[in-house]
């Protein structure tokens, strides 16, 4: 399998979370598939039951996103077969990183989001208009393009035009289609599932990366358990840095981490606005 960089599980949640025209469906199977994601030997094989128990969604509807996110390229999915539908996916951390990489370079430009150049509206407009084939590039519904093999020829129809949900489902009032959009233009987010922070370093002894790996999990709970705001807004501010520092906050003490990033947070606020 190929090698993760470091925080790729957590690219691959932001890249989720910023992708527009997501179906709240298929954004929240993503989320979980890459949540399921074995570091340590790359499995990632939930099956179609244990996704629709967890999300609280019909059976088809979980299908229909696995599938949708295989034809954009978030994951290649390879079917075991079988009544189960159980399959491994393999997810695209190229194109996650890509996508990271764009909106990284957009936060740094000095233009806003309502002021984009000319030739950066071209560049847009290309990227966009692009013909699908076996061998072109993915485009990501806006976002700049990632080389990206696609698993089947797509058809003029767009993804993931309705959504099926049943009563089983929780309410959680994702945003629809065109405010998500209104959403991400004017840098505002969205509410995100849980991700799971990759381990750092990677030549610590076994007990260290247990408790190492665990106090990432506490503290990205903790930031969870403040709202979906608050946690959004956590993994828009968390760097590898960042990430190192609160670990070892919380390391040293339970709930440091968390404590250690509102501190961080709020200082850098009060510093920017004088």
């Amino acid at each position: 399998m190929a090698l993760l960089e470091p925080n790729d599980i957590l690219f691959a949640q932001k890249a989720i979370l910023l992708t527009p025209d997501l179906s709240a469906a298929a954004r929240r199977v993503a989320a979980a598939i890459i949540d399921h994601f074995n570091k340590k030997t790359g499995q990632c094989d939930p099956g179609i039951n244990r996704l629709v128990k967890l999300l609280g969604m019909s059976r088809a509807t979980v299908i229909r996103a696995t599938e949708t996110l295989n034809e954009l390229g978030f994951i290649e999915k390879q079917s075991h077969g079988g009544k189960s539908h159980r399959a491994a996916y393999i997810p695209n951390w190229q194109l996650f990183r890509q996508i990271v990489d764009d909106w990284d370079t957009q936060m740094k430009s000095k233009s806003g989001p309502e002021e984009v150049t000319k030739d950066e509206e071209k560049t847009t407009t290309k990227v966009s208009k692009q013909k699908h084939s076996r061998s072109q590039k993915c485009d990501v519904k806006g976002l700049n393009s990632a080389t990206q093999t696609l698993r089947s020829n797509q058809s003029n129809k767009p993804f993931e035009t309705e959504q099926v949900e049943t009563p089983v489902e929780k309410p959680q009032r994702p945003p629809d289609r065109g405010r998500a959009q209104k959403a991400l233009k004017n840098g505002v987010w969205r509410s995100q599932t849980n991700f799971l922070l990759p381990m750092e370093g990677g030549k610590q002894n076994s007990r260290g990366e247990v408790a190492r790996d665990a106090a990432q999990r506490r503290w990205e709970l903790d930031a969870k358990s403040q709202g979906e705001h608050v946690y959004a807004a956590v993994a828009e501010w968390i760097t590898p840095e960042r990430q190192h520092a609160a670990t070892e906050a919380e390391l040293k003490r339970k709930g440091g981490g968390f404590d250690f990033i509102a501190a961080s947070m709020h200082s850098e606020r009060r510093f920017a606005h004088g």
